[in-house]
């Protein structure tokens, strides 16, 4: 087996594992806030939809924004949506992990890149504590996953204005993506704003010829960030919902419970996420070894950048960024992170693991094909196709398995959910405005309709129907 049919054959195979993620979602329906949020949305147009929700409960402009216009959207066509937004993902993960490839100069094929961006969401997916709420629930699939899409375009055009030259048009591009990328959740807004800064920080010790214009560059997405954080941090709305909150814990507790929660989060990736882990970085490694197979540039280490600041760049980025995760959740509400809020840290951390494999595997090359024509060293790659080869088709298939498993169950939720809605538009049209319609089950954390008439599900859900009242039975 040649490597370009190793490649090729991973690359429908992890295609494959990655379509199994997605097709959950074409059977996911409205749940919790999203039914608010639509509610709002239909009753006004977007400016003072815009207003209501700033000023009212929360500073998300980019969130509000947003579901704006996906509240246009039916319900039965989300799992759409979701495909759209995963395959835009993986085209910028892709230019952006051949981008960074290109720094170091490896040259990094597109089926290579695709199939980085295939593992790390793949790994990301499975990783996840609670995907349902990430990609396959309006809201959380908004707040949480949406923000970290444009996380990798403003990274891929960060880099590609670091191999080129800044550009007032690319400059615009680079500000309006870091800007929308702090304007979902608080806690997408304060990693992406952390990670600029520091890499900002770290720029200041760069030995390079560019150093001002590469400074210059990561200094435009930590501004746009600040300026995205600061407005939605100053949002009145923001009043509103810290009324609902406990007291704030001192300097002292919030530090320690940051400390507690990033240990306990990271810890949780490398217990029970360890084999996702492994294979992001083993898959990082092996691509990045067999992309300089045929270069004639004699990469060495000390050219490009010390093992050890590498390392130590790297658990600090990630520690700083999930000190920031928790950090603020730690503030607001003296507690661990949501499941559905942990996608974002992971993200980081998961994207330094492959991008440390990879670049790993590109300075290993010199030394270890010094004699790369030897009988030996032919079945060592042979081999290592094979490998690859097979580990992608275990993917596939359980996670193809899976699916199947857990598809009876998606589908009659999914028609449970439309004859409810049918029932409810009938009854609405026969003149009736109080009703009280069979309830589903509450699924991953997100109640459905209840037996009391005032519950915030029940009036949401009345909105969006444009009802007097619906109660739950």
């Amino acid at each position: 087996m040649t490597k370009k049919h190793a490649l090729a054959a991973s690359l429908f195979l992890l295609g494959l594992a990655l379509m199994a993620l997605i097709v959950p979602a074409f059977y996911a329906r409205f749940m919790a806030d999203d039914y608010c949020m639509n509610a709002g949305a239909q009753n006004a147009a977007l400016p003072g939809f815009f207003n209501s929700v700033y000023t009212g409960w929360s500073g998300r402009f980019a969130y509000i924004a947003s579901t704006y216009y996906l509240s246009k959207i039916p319900p039965q066509a989300f799992g759409v949506l979701v495909a759209v937004i995963v395959l835009l993902w993986v085209y910028n993960l892709t230019r952006a992990f051949k981008a960074i490839a290109q720094l170091f100069r490896t040259n990094l094929g597109w089926i290579e890149g695709f199939i980085l961006a295939f593992i790390l969401l793949i790994a990301l997916f499975k990783t996840a504590p609670n995907l349902y709420q990430d990609l396959y629930w309006r809201d959380g699939l908004v707040n949480y996953t949406l923000p970290l899409v444009f996380t990798s375009l403003t990274l891929l055009l960060a880099v590609n204005i670091f191999q080129t030259r800044l550009t007032w048009v690319k400059a615009l591009f680079l500000v309006i993506a870091a800007f929308l990328s702090a304007g979902f959740s608080e806690s997408a807004s304060i990693a992406n704003l952390t990670f600029w800064v520091v890499i900002c920080v770290f720029c200041l010790f760069l030995k390079h010829p560019r150093k001002k214009a590469i400074l210059i560059t990561s200094g435009i997405p930590a501004l746009a960030s600040l300026l995205g954080f600061l407005i939605e941090f100053l949002a009145p709305g923001n009043l509103v919902r810290a009324g609902i909150l406990p007291d704030r814990p001192g300097n002292i507790v919030l530090a320690g419970l940051t400390l507690r929660n990033v240990a306990h989060l990271y810890g949780r990736l490398l217990i029970y996420g360890f084999p996702w882990v492994l294979i992001s970085l083993l898959t990082g490694l092996y691509l990045g070894y067999i992309s300089n197979l045929d270069s004639k540039i004699n990469i060495k280490l000390k050219d490009m950048i010390p093992m050890r600041s590498w390392f130590i760049g790297a658990a600090l980025v990630n520690f700083l960024v999930g000190s920031g995760v928790c950090a603020a959740v730690a503030y607001l509400m003296k507690a661990y992170p949501d499941d559905r809020i942990i996608i974002i840290p992971y993200f980081f951390a998961l994207t330094t693991i492959l991008i440390t494999g990879l670049l790993f595997g590109s300075w290993l090359h010199s030394p270890l094909t010094a004699n790369n024509n030897s009988k030996n060293f032919g079945k060592l790659m042979l081999i290592t196709h094979y490998a690859l080869v097979a580990l992608t088709t275990v993917l596939a298939f359980a996670l193809m398995v899976n699916l199947v498993k857990s598809l009876p169950s998606s589908l009659n939720y999914a028609l449970r959910w439309d004859e409810r809605d049918a029932l409810i538009r009938s009854e609405l049209a026969a003149g009736m405005h109080d009703l009280v319609i069979p309830g589903l089950e509450s699924r991953y954390g997100l109640p459905d309709l209840q037996l009391e008439k005032e519950d915030w599900v029940n009036l949401c859900t009345a909105g969006y129907y444009r009802a007097s009242s619906i109660t739950g039975k």
